[in-house]
């Protein structure tokens, strides 16, 4: 059995702003091909040789599966915790997991599975996350919150100190 990492192609090989290959992606996954890991592309798109193109093109060190989107699959973290089941099927190891949407990041942990969760910068703007509902918090209103919070601690007894 070998060892393997999988990684999602969508924010960790591609990013998600634009859909330019990360620089920062390729120079990690060369690093974890020369320690002799194995590397499986899980990604969304139905024709894994799409992929396997698009990361040949761009440099990507060689992988060895392609775990794509199956019919039926459902959407989100289950989807990808399936995608890693073909893989063990398939006699992979996964050692793990390469991923960047906090949401499958979480389930899969929840799973059994080690994760290493990269951040990429564009996400530090709320709006910009995978798990944004659409709304953000008016300023003011996050003012006005805290001035109350600091306002209740004033008065109440012993809390002065915080």
């Amino acid at each position: 059995m070998s060892r393997t990492i999988a990684f999602a192609i969508n924010g960790i090989a591609r990013a998600d702003i634009g859909g330019h290959p990360s620089p920062h992606a390729r120079t990690l996954l060369h690093a974890l091909a020369d320690e002799r890991y194995r590397l499986a592309a899980l990604h969304d798109d139905a024709h894994s040789d799409t992929v396997a193109r698009w990361l040949a093109t761009e440099g990507f060190p060689t992988v060895h599966y392609y775990q794509g989107r199956a019919i039926g699959d459902p959407d989100g973290p289950q989807r990808r915790a399936l995608q890693l089941r073909r893989l063990v099927q398939q006699g992979c190891t996964i050692d793990f997991v390469l991923e960047c949407d906090p949401t499958n990041s979480a389930y899969l942990m929840g799973q059994g599975h080690r994760i290493l969760h990269l951040m990429n910068p564009p996400f530090a703007r709320p709006e910009f996350r995978p798990d944004y509902d659409g709304t953000m918090r008016p300023w003011d209103e996050i003012v006005t919150s805290t001035d109350h919070l600091r306002e209740l601690r004033a008065h109440a007894p012993g809390e002065a100190d915080l």
